[in-house]
């Protein structure tokens, strides 16, 4: 419902006025500011991007703690729930204020789950669901999903060199 409430708000600000989509740079919300359409947009958007720091901590702090901690339960130590939880909310924050244009993370990551989702990811569940497929076929699903698997590594060594 957020969504939806930003999309329409947007539309609403900007229906009348196609020229101020000219210079976005890649994020639409830098358009028009002043107008109250934008401001109820930005609101919008930001009321749902907190939700989602939630869900992606939680996993991420469980996970460190399970990898550095193995076997601690949530009743073992407060303190080192407190102190994982502290790393991963100001490491989020530190790489939403460390990159300088949207546009990047979503082109980037962009690529990356459609290169998954197309080529890594049919491979691996043939490879799990037809358990009678001859050696040739498994063997032909490994070399496409390590490739991939090998492209996007490589990919990412580039990008950030």
């Amino acid at each position: 419902m957020l969504y939806l409430a930003a999309g329409i708000s947007g539309y609403l600000s900007f229906a009348d006025r196609p020229e101020v989509f000219t210079d976005t740079r890649g994020n639409i919300l830098l358009a028009g500011y002043g107008s109250s359409w934008v401001l109820a947009g930005n609101l919008l958007l930001v009321a749902s991007a907190i939700p989602s720091l939630v869900l992606v901590a939680k996993p991420a702090k469980e996970s460190l703690l399970d990898l550095l901690w193995p076997g601690t339960t949530g009743e073992d130590s407060n303190s080192k729930h407190f102190l994982l939880t502290f790393f991963v909310v100001v490491s989020q924050l530190g790489c939403a204020i460390a990159v300088p244009a949207i546009d990047i993370v979503v082109s980037f990551f962009g690529g990356i789950a459609g290169t998954f989702v197309s080529f890594i990811f049919p491979a691996v569940f043939y490879l799990r669901l037809v358990k009678s497929a001859s050696i040739i076929a498994k063997f032909a699903a490994w070399i496409v999903a390590i490739a991939f698997a090998a492209y996007i590594v490589l990919f990412i060594i580039l990008f950030f060199i």
